[in-house]
C-alpha cells in the first residue's frame, strides 16, 4: 500500500476536526489541507498546513481562542510571511500545524 493511502488514525479526528471547522464557521470561505508527513516538502517540520480564506481575518489573528477547536495548544507562535500571517501551532495530541489566512474579498 502506498505511504499515501495508508489510514493513519493518529490524525483522522484531527483531519475531521479541520473539515467541520470549515463548514461551522460562517467567517471561512475555503480551507485547504496539505500533509506534510512524508516529509517530502519544505515545510517537514509541520504535518499539516491549512490555508483558510476569511472574511476578516484580523479576527482570527487578534483572538487564538479558535485554535481550541482541534485539540489542546502547547505553543504558538504568529509570523508573518510575505505581508500573510501565518500561526503556528504545536497540539498536545501531536499534529504540527501551520495556519495560512488570506482575506476573501466577500
Amino acid at each position: 500500500m502506498s505511504p499515501m493511502l495508508k489510514p493513519d488514525t493518529k490524525f483522522n479526528f484531527f483531519l475531521s476536526q479541520v473539515q467541520n471547522w470549515g463548514l461551522l464557521y460562517k467567517g471561512i470561505h475555503l480551507v485547504l489541507c496539505t500533509d506534510h508527513r512524508l516529509k517530502l516538502s519544505e515545510d517537514y517540520h509541520f504535518d499539516f498546513t491549512i490555508i483558510a480564506m476569511v472574511i476578516n481575518r484580523n479576527i482570527f489573528i487578534k483572538n487564538f481562542i479558535w485554535i481550541g477547536y482541534f485539540g489542546q495548544a502547547r505553543h504558538q507562535n504568529v509570523r508573518v510571511i510575505d505581508k500573510t500571517p501565518t500561526l503556528e501551532v504545536v497540539y498536545d495530541s501531536g499534529p504540527r500545524v501551520k495556519f495560512i489566512l488570506f482575506e476573501s474579498e466577500s
